[in-house]
């Protein structure tokens, strides 16, 4: 595997979305579209971009950099939405999502694990169009932030 890092940062999130989903918050996007179909959305971006990863191509690589920063935001839009503290030196969310406490370490270290490799995996597994792509991908934070937004006012009216 050419890009381990980028495989970890997919990892995360993958991660990220079982656990929302186990804990019955649901899939990014269900508001919109259903969680029949939000999920076999997410299936299929997960699924393309493990693909991609195994290919050695310039277009899959700028999409995997443009994923790999719209994961990045994915990530930090939690510790712009929610409370956090620092625990020697790490952001620690405290609650989100009316996530249950007990799924909460596992949570804070998916979007740990997500925000960090994905910095590391731009700087050190991308060329210098794919980190224009990266910072493409974090471009999407305003959106992933309204979509969040939507998606708790959805939970709170359920």
């Amino acid at each position: 595997m050419k890009k381990p890092l980028h495989v970890l940062t997919l990892a995360a999130i993958i991660a990220h979305h079982g656990i929302e989903a186990a804990a019955g918050i649901g899939v990014p996007g269900e508001p919109y579209i259903g969680r029949r179909r939000a999920t076999f959305l997410w299936t299929a971006v997960f699924a393309g971009n493990a693909y991609a990863l195994t290919r050695k191509s310039r277009e899959l690589g700028l999409l995997t950099a443009f994923a790999n920063g719209a994961y990045q935001a994915l990530a930090l839009q939690h510790y712009i939405d929610w409370p956090w503290r620092l625990r020697k030196g790490v952001p620690i969310i405290q609650e989100a999502e009316e996530l249950p406490e007990r799924w909460l370490p596992a949570y804070n270290t998916a979007l740990l694990v997500a925000t960090g490799l994905s910095s590391v995996a731009c700087l050190r597994e991308q060329g210098p169009g794919a980190r224009r792509a990266h910072l493409l991908g974090l471009v999407t934070l305003p959106w992933q932030l309204a979509s969040a937004r939507r998606h708790q006012q959805w939970l709170q009216a359920q």
